[in-house]
């Protein structure tokens, strides 16, 4: 059943969590910075500090999470490819990354680890 004060703190939760740093991120535009803000395991911590789950729960997310870590490398790795290596808008990058993206993650599925 919808619990609208949890979902409520976990949004207001995250998205000053999030929303720190992509504005330290804005004003200094600096390495570190990114480096922060996209390597910090800040959404993986904050479910295991905010929310309840058992231990078996808990080492099932983060196998999960290891998981997504490497899909989301293979994104970066796509994005910044064409990032790099292209012309193209910004807009057409992001949805070439988001399409290859998709790809990986219904080819993973079919053939390697079943995700849903």
């Amino acid at each position: 059943m919808f619990n609208l004060m949890k979902f409520l703190k976990h949004f207001l939760l995250s998205g000053i969590i999030v929303g720190t740093f992509a504005y330290f991120s804005e004003i200094t535009k600096n390495k570190i910075c990114a480096l922060l803000y996209c390597g910090l395991p800040i959404g993986f911590l904050y479910m295991f500090l905010f929310t309840d789950m058992i231990r078996k729960e808990q080492y099932e997310y983060t196998f999960d999470g290891i998981i997504g870590t490497i899909f989301f490398l293979i994104y970066m790795l796509f994005f910044y490819t064409l990032l790099k290596y292209s012309k193209l808008n910004i807009f057409v990058i992001i949805l070439i990354t988001l399409i290859l993206f998709l790809v990986t993650l219904l080819l993973t599925n079919k053939f390697f680890y079943k995700l849903f």
